[in-house]
């Protein structure tokens, strides 16, 4: 596994994530 996180990566993720668990 990888250390770093690519910012776009994580971007996505993050999205994904407010679309799962919207506040």
């Amino acid at each position: 596994m990888s250390v770093s996180i690519d910012p776009l990566l994580d971007e996505n993720f993050i999205l994904t994530l407010s679309q799962i668990f919207p506040e």
